[in-house]
């Protein structure tokens, strides 16, 4: 009785299928594969390779300098029409994919954000709302910003690696979301990126070197 229960109720509990941050070139900073068949390194690289591609596509370049205003015959630059030009280019700059996006990817839904320092991809099923994969999304970007103080590049995200599995731990649990609140992500991860001997981080550092040293 009691198992047909929680069958029930995980029938309505959200899920996750994998976590994704890639850079502008398509190379993982870090991933989280919580869905079966995904368990070797080659078919998570295949499957990241081909997201990269199909969502490199249709993102048009968000970094290009404004237009130049072309002087007036007296030879001076009129300032209405400078003004006038840079509010349309800000306008048109402001990418829709910054803020996310969602596509449908081999049966999956996949919501993901960019900027000019890479990609942040969720994954769900095909049945999965999209607005709890945005907010999952929107969850982790926002605690990692918090943490990292907004400085999220590539050499600053492999840094804090552990600060990574540690937002990632903190929302899902083999799948299952169980927190898409930044505010509480950051109150539960920050005391362990304190770097005190005695924290969940630094025995994280602690094996990573040791790992490194016997590779």
């Amino acid at each position: 009785f009691f198992f047909e229960i929680f069958s029930t109720m995980g029938d309505y509990l959200h899920r996750v299928e994998a976590i994704l941050l890639l850079d502008s070139e398509g190379q993982r900073i870090f991933c989280k594969y919580y869905m079966p068949g995904y368990e070797s390194r080659a078919k998570q690289k295949a499957f990241e390779d081909k997201l990269y591609r199909k969502v490199s596509g249709r993102v048009e370049p968000t970094a290009r300098d404004p237009p130049s205003p072309k002087e007036s015959e007296s030879g001076t630059t009129d300032l209405k029409r400078i003004l006038s030009l840079t509010r349309s280019y800000k306008k048109e700059s402001s990418s829709a994919g910054e803020a996310g996006d969602i596509l449908l990817f081999e049966n999956h839904t996949v919501v993901f954000r960019y900027d000019e320092d890479g990609y942040l991809f969720v994954v769900g099923g095909s049945e999965e709302n999209e607005v709890v994969l945005y907010q999952v999304m929107t969850c982790f970007w926002e605690s990692l910003g918090q943490l990292l103080r907004n400085n999220c590049e590539k050499k600053v995200l492999l840094e804090n690696f552990e600060l990574l599995i540690l937002i990632a731990d903190e929302m899902i649990d083999d799948g299952i979301i169980l927190e898409t609140n930044p505010q509480s992500i950051f109150n539960e991860v920050s005391p362990h990126a304190s770097g005190d001997n005695d924290t969940p981080l630094s025995a994280l550092n602690t094996m990573a070197k040791i790992v490194k040293q016997n590779l």
